[in-house]
């Protein structure tokens, strides 16, 4: 079953692990709302742009949102959106 983990319009999916070749140095994930408030979430691998793995439990945090904390796993990284007559908006919970 499909497990997907939410702090507002950021959106976790878990994978399977990821088979491509990645490095083992940690970053930083920072995504801009559009509030202007930074969701943070670090010590994760970042083998492409849509995907991270987390070696060890980490946690996103935010201004306006509670922590989100993701077990170790592979996850693809994606924005909520919400399209309504057909014009795209940025769905916000």
């Amino acid at each position: 079953m499909l497990k997907i983990h939410r702090q507002g319009d950021v959106l976790f999916i878990e994978r399977s692990a990821y088979t491509g070749k990645h490095s083992i140095e940690r970053h930083e994930l920072r995504i801009h709302g559009e509030n202007g408030h930074t969701h943070v979430l670090e010590g994760i691998d970042m083998p492409d742009s849509h995907s991270v793995v987390a070696e060890h439990r980490v946690t996103m945090t935010h201004e306006e949102h509670p922590p989100l904390t993701l077990e170790p796993g592979t996850y693809e990284v994606r924005k909520a959106r919400e399209f309504i007559n057909s014009t795209r908006s940025t769905l916000v919970d």
